[in-house]
């Protein structure tokens, strides 16, 4: 087992150790990052893409700013690569593994802005 301190957050995913200052998450920086930008003026579409436990504040995030209208549902894809550890996610979309996910982004890449 790894140890926190007060200051340090140390979290074990499936195939991560994620280490980050207390009080901080992928959320968090999300949020903050579509505070910054400016939300729905300035953001066009917000991909998040996540395989573990440790990526669901981040989902949840992304899913907040539309409920508060900072971004509009349809400009925010949150995706779950699924793997053995994890059955449900917050995320919107779910992928069986990185092939499917590549196809995904093959497939985005190639749409016209409208």
């Amino acid at each position: 087992m790894l140890l926190s301190t007060p200051d340090i957050v140390v979290k074990e995913g499936s195939y991560v150790v994620e280490v980050r200052p207390a009080g901080t998450n992928k959320g968090g920086i999300a949020s903050q990052l579509i505070d910054h930008y400016g939300g729905g003026n300035n953001i066009g579409f917000a991909l998040a893409v996540g395989n573990e436990g440790t990526d669901e504040d981040m989902f949840a995030a992304l899913h907040a700013c539309t409920a508060a209208g900072k971004l509009r549902p349809s400009d925010v894809w949150t995706v779950f690569v699924d793997g053995p550890e994890q059955l449900e996610s917050a995320a919107r979309h779910m992928v069986s593994g990185i092939p499917e996910l590549v196809d995904v982004l093959g497939r985005l890449a190639s749409v016209e802005d409208v």
